[in-house]
């Protein structure tokens, strides 16, 4: 799309949304401070959701409808992701403070394809505000059409209106500080306790934070009675336990890995499918052999009756005087030979045909218990082979709880948290570059992670892995 083009379709899409009618409710979430406030205990997603059904169900009230059934449309992100959401909002209905909501609010997933206007519109206003929240001072010609139609501020409200910032911080469209320099919502009560400073990082560079104690009653974001976050501190030997704790992992990840992989399994596969063709290819042998058979069986009943009827016509041509008589049954016998003649005839065709499919699928039979044999005997190296894995993992386990048992429960909780998260727990910086990562610190992660003490605790700002420093990190 050339610049003419694509600058006459912005300002005819600008119009569209600037002449429609409709009302924004945004809840951004600052995701470096996020992981600072709630030390990554809860779903940014799930928090938005809380936020976003509060003040959509208040504005409800606010016109009267929160007695009228109202359809709340989430974009489908995933099976998983979907399952959660919906556990999330059922967990959200399910809290006191939420009890009228449940007799108006209904929730449902719908793919892009549904083609819905107002995932639409959402999908349309969502960067426009992001940025005006990242980059408050920069002119946006699509934040001055968005802006309008955000929610009012409540006259006597929290202030907040349609756009809240979380964690709290300035509000980018009333230009008023953040939520902690003015009364909470009746749902979330803070208690703040002063205490030493954390080096923590926020995905751009290292800061000091000071801990806080949350004693809350939100209902619609917060599971848990209390959070806790206090300064993590480790001597460089318990920090340096846990690259044994994560090779000893990784060991047993790739235990698991290899044990599905294993030659014997591809094996066994390739003879599951022979012996599916096999099976096939028998049953239409079979199938064929049996016609044979049938055929031959038809023709030995009509070799019966002629015999019949010959020991018929001769017992008649002994007894009978009349030469008339005697003319006939003689012309009936020579008819009868010639009969007889060819039946055995093709009796013997068919005989050779039964012979032939008998053969064929004795053949088959035999490649099958070939297979069969060839099945058993990849089987057993297949449980040999993963017997000796079994063997290794366990002792790996074993290993892994000597060592885990040696390491600090916050700092072996921290490194289980980061691992489940994000595949590696724990990241040996070695000549500035991080082994999680393979990428080279520089700048002010390198002059933070220098003036940071030496029990001090570090995340990997690329893979969020502990920063484990050593001799060998060229620092």
């Amino acid at each position: 799309m050339n610049a003419t083009v694509r600058d006459a379709f912005l300002r005819d899409l600008s119009g569209v949304v600037d002449g429609a009618d409709f009302t924004v409710v945004a809840i951004v979430i600052d995701k470096p401070k996020f992981r600072l406030t709630n030390a990554g205990e809860l779903n940014p997603y799930h928090v938005a959701v809380g936020h976003g059904l509060d003040r959509v169900f208040a504005y409800l009230e606010e016109r009267g409808q929160e007695d009228r059934v109202t359809h709340v449309v989430f974009d489908r992100r995933g099976a998983s992701e979907d399952a959660q959401l919906r556990q999330e909002c059922e967990r959200i209905m399910q809290t006191p403070a939420a009890q009228k909501m449940r007799q108006s609010l209904r929730f449902r997933c719908a793919p892009k394809s549904t083609n819905s206007s107002g995932l639409q519109l959402a999908d349309m206003v969502a960067r426009p505000i992001g940025l005006r929240v990242m980059r408050p001072d920069q002119p946006d010609r699509s934040w001055e059409i968005i802006a309008p139609k955000l929610l009012p501020t409540r006259e006597g409200g929290d202030g907040a209106g349609g756009m809240k910032v979380y964690p709290d911080s300035e509000n980018p469209r009333t230009g008023r500080g953040s939520y902690a320099d003015r009364p909470l919502p009746i749902h979330l009560k803070a208690v703040y306790q002063k205490g030493e400073s954390e080096l923590l990082h926020t995905g751009q560079e290292f800061i000091r934070v000071t801990p806080r104690v949350v004693e809350t009653t939100r209902p619609f974001f917060a599971p848990r009675p209390s959070e806790t976050l206090m300064p993590l501190k480790a001597s460089p030997s318990d920090q340096a336990l846990l690259l044994d704790l994560q090779k000893l992992d990784t060991g047993v990840q790739q235990l698991a890995h290899r044990g599905k992989q294993l030659p014997e399994l591809t094996a066994l596969g390739e003879i599951e499918t022979q012996t599916a063709a096999l099976r096939v290819r028998l049953t239409a042998e079979e199938g064929t052999l049996e016609d044979a058979q049938r055929e031959l069986a038809r023709i030995e009943s009509d070799v019966a009756v002629v015999d019949a009827r010959e020991k018929r016509d001769r017992d008649r041509l002994q007894t009978s005087s009349s030469q008339k008589d005697i003319t006939a049954l003689e012309q009936e016998l020579a008819a009868l030979a010639n009969r007889r003649s060819d039946l055995e005839d093709l009796e013997l065709e068919v005989m050779e045909r039964v012979e032939l499919h008998g053969s064929v699928v004795s053949a088959t039979h035999a490649e099958l218990q070939a297979l069969a044999a060839r099945r058993d005997t990849t089987a057993a190296a297949r449980d040999i082979s993963l017997a000796a894995i079994e063997t290794e993992r366990e002792h790996g386990v074993a290993d892994r709880a000597t060592i885990a048992g040696k390491v600090p429960p916050e700092l072996l909780a921290l490194y289980e948290r980061q691992r489940e998260r994000y595949g590696v727990g724990a990241s040996h910086l070695r000549a500035r570059v991080s082994s999680a990562s393979g990428v080279e610190l520089t700048g002010s992660d390198l002059a933070a992670v220098r003036s940071a003490a030496p029990d001090d605790v570090l995340l990997c700002p690329d893979s969020q892995a502990i920063l484990v420093r050593t001799d060998e990190s060229g620092i």
